[in-house]
């Protein structure tokens, strides 16, 4: 039903739009369609405009009573948000729904957004540009690699008591990061299929990764420790938009490339 009411709605222009999630914040704002947003979430603050727009709440804690007042002709959202999907469609809102956990997913919710904001060839040079920015720093980072993967583990979130880490959500299989290391020439220490398991301090160490990349600000002197033991290298990899992908993924790239140590 939401897709067929898109294509309906999407002849009609200026839409009332609603984005429930960063990522497609950006990607309105992106290919010019801020005048048409209504409403954002309180997570929503790049470009730094978005954050001026009155807000639904959080992805997943949003309040209904501020949808409904923003009368919204459509909502975007993302696929995994299933309880915001129930109360649009309870209250006969239409919504569009992207998935913007791979590559290719986000690729396709720029395309899509361009075509319901009558901007899609300017979302397919986009993306056309962005590919091929991928392509360059893959090839500098082939270049210069080291023969055998970089072993690294990712720390997204940590768990800290009395300035200790205790434990942590470490990267595990994800459709976006997984292949980008692999492109880069590392390899993800944790090999099972959980998407980000909950490890403990020791069970981190028994992976024993060449490189830690910490997606948050490290103030616990456990890092400290590591950076005086065999592990090789510690960073800190603190702007947001590390843990948000999206049209922004060539800086997420960039970044993990600048860590990978060069040489046979």
């Amino acid at each position: 039903r939401a897709v067929l009411l898109l294509v309906s709605l999407s002849l009609a222009f200026p839409l009332r739009i609603i984005s429930s999630a960063p990522s497609i914040t950006e990607t309105l704002y992106l290919l010019g369609g801020q005048d048409q947003v209504v409403a954002v979430t309180r997570y929503c603050n790049f470009p730094a405009e978005a954050k001026a727009k009155p807000k639904i709440g959080g992805l997943y804690d949003f309040n209904g009573e501020a949808i409904l007042l923003s009368k919204p002709d459509l909502v975007l959202t993302l696929k995994n948000n299933h309880a915001l999907k129930k109360f649009l469609t309870q209250h006969q809102i239409a919504f569009h729904d992207y998935e913007n956990e791979s590559i290719e997913g986000i690729y396709a919710m720029i395309r899509d957004v361009g075509k319901l904001l009558g901007r899609a060839e300017q979302a397919e040079k986009f993306i056309k540009s962005t590919r091929r920015q991928w392509r360059e720093v893959v090839k500098v980072s082939q270049r210069n690699r080291r023969r055998e993967p970089i072993k690294v583990l990712v720390i997204v979130e940590q768990v800290v008591r009395h300035d200790s880490l205790e434990s942590a959500f470490i990267l595990g299989f994800d459709h976006f990061y997984s292949p980008m290391l692999e492109d880069l020439g590392m390899k993800n220490v944790y090999a099972g299929n959980k998407r980000y398991p909950l490890m403990g301090r020791e069970a981190i160490l028994l992976l024993k990764p060449d490189l830690f990349i910490v997606l948050e600000t490290g103030k616990v002197s456990w890092y400290n420790h590591l950076q005086d033991s065999r592990f090789q290298k510690v960073f800190f990899l603190t702007n947001e938009v590390m843990k948000r992908p999206g049209p922004r993924l060539i800086e997420i790239l960039s970044s993990f490339a600048t860590l990978c140590p060069k040489g046979v």
